[in-house]
């Protein structure tokens, strides 16, 4: 309101060339700078009372523009959707089942060279297991584990450094 008493006490050359800064929608908070608008030779000067109370406010926001789209959370969905059809239900399955296959595969490979190393050596660590396939702490446990489980190796010493696996 205050904006608009301003452009009317100016002179019409220079409430054409005045630029009336206009908060923006807070959509995105690393976005400072407020947005500008011009005003037009026709909003204040040649409007009357009973016309600008029925109109909408010459200066507008961001979120009242109506020409521009709307951006919603549901955006990324819908061009999910528009991108190539799913695949049928079986062929997922069959790439699922081969994909598991394929760990499988790998897996049995890794805890046989672990046997190779305990029938070459006569026990093993988990810190040789972790070095000599690569593996992590946690997965080289899991699989000297399955192996005393599987009734291959046996586990000797009670914590830390001391623990070692042998051959049965």
């Amino acid at each position: 309101m205050a904006d608009d008493d301003a452009a009317q006490t100016l002179p019409p050359e220079e409430a054409v060339a005045q630029e009336i800064p206009v908060a923006p929608v807070k959509e995105n908070p690393a976005q400072e700078t407020p947005a500008t608008e011009t005003l037009s030779e026709a909003a204040p000067a040649e409007t009357s009372p009973i016309e600008s109370a029925s109109e909408a406010p010459t200066t507008t926001t961001e979120a009242e523009a109506p020409d521009e789209p709307e951006t919603s959370a549901l955006q990324p969905t819908t061009r999910l959707q528009s991108s190539a059809p799913n695949p049928p239900a079986s062929i997922v399955n069959d790439l699922l089942i081969k994909a598991r296959a394929a760990i499988q595969i790998k897996k049995q490979k890794k805890l046989d060279r672990i046997m190779e190393i305990v029938a070459a050596e006569g026990s093993i660590a988990n810190d040789r297991v972790e070095k000599n396939l690569h593996v992590g702490d946690t997965i080289a446990t899991r699989y000297l584990d399955q192996l005393v489980k599987e009734g291959r190796l046996e586990r000797v010493g009670e914590t830390g450094k001391a623990v070692r696996y042998e051959k049965l």
